[in-house]
């Protein structure tokens, strides 16, 4: 099943990229809930499969300064799947 969800994601970035291929890019899979739901109270949001297409931003590098380049899985914000 990741291998599929996986598949598709990168599939529809590099497809996003190639229109738009000036342009930074964030995505992955966003998954949120509340836990009290009737009273929209204590957001719970979840990322997975995270990927961009510019070098990411570091201590050295700030975002507006990063270079657009090609799709990249980008897991350093990405929330563990196993429980």
């Amino acid at each position: 099943m990741n291998e599929i969800v996986l598949g598709h994601q990168e599939k529809m970035a590099k497809a996003l990229i190639e229109k738009m291929p000036n342009t930074k890019f964030f995505g992955g899979y966003y998954k949120s809930w509340y836990r009290y739901p009737n009273l929209k109270v204590d957001l719970i949001a979840r990322h997975y499969y995270s990927w961009v297409n510019y070098d990411p931003p570091s201590i050295t590098t700030e975002y507006e300064n990063a270079k657009v380049t090609a799709f990249t899985w980008y897991p350093l914000l990405d929330d563990s799947l196993l429980r």
